[in-house]
C-alpha cells in the first residue's frame, strides 16, 4: 500500500478528520490531502509528526514490518536478570520501540542488596550516582563510590553487594 493511502486508511480507522490531523501537526489540510492522494511527499520530519498524531510509527506508515502501535513500556531484554538480584529496583531507560544494542538502566540498591554470580556476553559500565558499592569481578572486590565508574567484559564472573547501610543509585549500562 502506498504511503498516502496508508495515512488515509489509518486516519479514517481512528476517526480523525483531515482538518484535525492538519491542525494537530501544523500544516494545511490541502497538504495532507495531497499526501494522501500521492501528489506530495512529506518530509521525514512531517512523516514523524503525522505518525505521532495518528498514534502509530513511521515504519508502520511506510509499510515496514511493524505492528504500528507506539509503546512507552520498557524493553525487557533480560539483560538484568532479576532472579539473581535481591533488594534492587531496576528502571530501564530505553523504550521498547527502539532497536538498541545498549541497555542503560537506573538501579537503586537498598542496604544489603546483592546479586548472585553473573556472567554473559558483551560489556558493562557502572557509574555510581550516590552511595557506595562493592563489586566482585573474577574474584577481586572493588569498592566504588559516588562519582566512580567501572567498565568490564560481561563474560567475567561478577557480583555486587551494598554493604554501606545506605541506598546506592547506579547508572548501569549493558551492551
Amino acid at each position: 500500500m502506498e504511503l498516502g493511502a496508508k495515512i488515509r486508511e489509518t486516519r479514517e480507522q481512528k476517526s480523525i478528520t483531515l482538518r484535525r490531523l492538519a491542525k494537530d501537526i501544523g500544516v494545511s489540510p490541502s497538504f495532507i490531502s495531497q499526501v494522501e492522494q500521492g501528489k506530495a511527499a512529506p518530509s521525514v520530519e512531517s512523516l514523524r509528526h503525522i505518525a505521532r498524531a495518528l498514534g502509530v510509527t513511521s515504519s508502520y506508515l511506510l509499510g515496514e514490518s511493524d505492528t504500528g502501535a507506539l509503546s512507552a513500556a520498557p524493553l525487557v531484554k533480560n539483560r538484568f536478570d532479576s532472579n539473581k538480584l535481591s533488594r534492587v529496583t531496576i528502571k530501564r531507560l530505553v523504550p521498547d520501540n527502539i532497536d538498541n544494542t545498549l541497555e542503560p538502566a537506573l538501579l537503586v540498591m537498598e542496604p544489603d542488596a546483592s546479586s548472585g554470580e553473573m556472567s554473559g556476553r558483551g560489556e558493562e559500565f557502572l557509574l555510581i550516582l550516590s552511595g557506595q558499592l562493592d563489586i566482585k569481578i573474577n574474584g577481586e572486590t572493588y569498592t566504588i563510590r559516588e562519582g566512580d565508574n567501572i567498565y568490564f567484559n560481561s563474560s567475567a564472573e561478577h557480583s555486587f553487594r551494598n554493604t554501606s547501610g545506605q541506598p546506592v543509585k547506579v547508572l548501569w549500562i549493558k551492551g
